[in-house]
Parts: structure tokens; C-alpha cells; sequence
């Protein structure tokens, strides 16, 4: 087990921490919109003014993907509609009311759990639970820490759970990557030995600097996953978990944030 999982168990393992963070998540997500969303607008208005603005905090971009099918959809853990989150047009990518695919950002929603979308055989290796470390963007070797910014949910609660976080340096966010490909790699191969199918991919999207890692776990039974895209460019990264049914809308979320588009 490298240093970087050992500590990213250790940190997912710390309960006192993980309350202090959900008690506190709208105040983080706060911090991250106040610094963030007032770069981004100004880097399509002024660049020169974008470029002081990126060194006031943590800045980073937002995905999201999961299939759609005719079958019933397990539903996420916010598990109620979002009507009351009404979409805005006028909404910057990140800010209440940004709207994906038809489905507006819920800064208070969350996404499942890996273990309750599959079951039991989340726990067929240790490399597995690690990877719900990996989509809160947690663990790794520097200081700072993954921000969690809200989740696009659909009626049923089917979600994609948005995270974000900037590293120290690049090197520092090229060896997580890295690392999540590694693990996940080791939890496919445990799956496939129980009869679950996991894939595992890295690419680049057209257009885009930066590279994706891909993470699928099938739910048996059904034609749905859990899934997990980790994207980074540079030192900024976006982690998305997506619960099993709900839609694809991963490259659509990295292109709105990367390119500071409205949706």
C-alpha cells in the first residue's frame, strides 16, 4: 500500500473530521464560490485581472457522468427531489442555480455511497473503499484539501456529486492521478474475481489540457454503475461520483467550468 492510500484511509477512517467538514461543507463551499466564481468571470473579461484573481484560492473545475437506462433507478443518497433548486440562466458554472443538462447544481446534495450502490462487493479489497477517498478528493501530500461544492440531482435523487480542489503543484496533482489509477486498477482486478465488472480508463478530452481517470462498478444485475471521473489540468482537479441511473453529464460540466461557459 503507497504512502499517499495509506493516508488517504487515514483520513477517511477520521469520523471527528468528517462531521466537522459536513457541519461546516456550506461555509467551505461559500469560501470557494466567493474566490472562485469571481475569477472565472473575470478571466473571460479581463484576463489580466484573472491572472491576480487566480492567486487569491483555490480554484478548480466541476464533472460529472453516470449512464441512463429504462430501468428503475437506485436513488442517491439526498434521496429527494430537487424542484426547490430552481435553475439560472444567468448562473455561473459553480454558483446555486447553475444548470447542467437540465438539472441545476444543489449545494446541500450528495451522492451515494460505493458500498451502497453495489453491495457487499465494495469491500473485496482495501483498494476499493479507497476510491470514495479519491471522489471527495482527499489524502494526497500537500496542504490543501478537496472542497465540496454540491450535486446535480435528479427527481428521483439519482446524483453527481461535485468535488474540487487545487494542489500545491503540479507534480503533487500528476502523482494523485496517477495513484487513483493504480488503486482502481487493483480494485477491478479484486471485483472481477467476484463476479463484478469494473473498468478502468485514462484519457484526454478533445479540446481540453489535462486527463481523465475513469472508474466504473457495475451494479449486478442491472445495466447501471457507480462511477467515478477524476479530472486534472495542471494543479486543478474536479472529482465527480455519479450514482447508478443517473444521466452523463461529465464532459459537459468539464468543458461549461474549463471554458467558463453558462449553461
Amino acid at each position: 500500500m503507497s504512502d499517499e492510500l495509506r493516508e488517504a484511509l487515514e483520513e477517511a477512517a477520521d469520523d471527528e473530521r468528517r462531521s466537522f467538514a459536513a457541519d461546516h461543507r456550506g461555509e467551505e463551499a461559500g469560501l470557494y464560490l466567493r474566490a472562485i466564481v469571481p475569477r472565472r468571470r473575470a478571466r473571460r473579461l479581463v484576463p489580466a485581472v484573472a491572472a491576480v484573481l487566480a492567486a487569491s484560492f483555490m480554484g478548480v473545475g466541476m464533472m460529472a457522468s453516470g449512464p441512463e437506462n429504462d430501468e428503475a433507478a437506485p436513488m442517491g443518497a439526498s434521496a429527494s427531489p430537487t424542484a426547490s433548486v430552481e435553475s439560472n440562466p444567468e448562473a455561473m458554472p459553480g454558483e446555486r442555480g447553475w444548470t447542467v443538462g437540465g438539472l441545476a447544481i444543489d449545494p446541500g446534495a450528495s451522492a451515494m455511497t460505493l458500498s451502497a450502490a453495489v453491495g457487499d462487493v465494495s469491500g473485496a479489497s482495501s483498494a476499493c473503499p479507497a476510491l470514495e477517498v479519491f471522489g471527495r478528493l482527499e489524502g494526497g501530500s500537500d496542504w490543501s484539501t478537496g472542497v465540496h461544492v454540491g450535486a446535480f440531482v435528479r427527481g428521483d435523487g439519482a446524483a453527481n456529486d461535485l468535488h474540487v480542489r487545487r494542489f500545491e503543484n503540479v507534480d503533487v496533482a500528476a502523482r494523485y492521478l496517477g495513484e487513483l489509477k493504480r488503486i482502481a486498477d487493483a480494485c477491478a482486478a479484486a471485483l472481477a474475481e467476484w463476479g463484478t465488472v469494473a473498468s478502468v480508463i485514462r484519457y484526454r478530452l478533445d479540446g481540453l489540457d489535462g486527463e481523465v481517470v475513469a472508474v466504473a462498478v457495475q451494479v449486478r444485475g442491472s445495466r447501471d454503475a457507480w462511477r467515478l471521473e477524476l479530472y486534472v489540468d495542471g494543479v486543478e482537479a474536479i472529482a465527480v461520483v455519479v450514482d447508478p441511473g443517473a444521466p452523463d453529464l461529465g464532459t459537459a460540466i468539464i468543458r461549461a467550468w474549463a471554458r467558463g461557459a453558462r449553461r
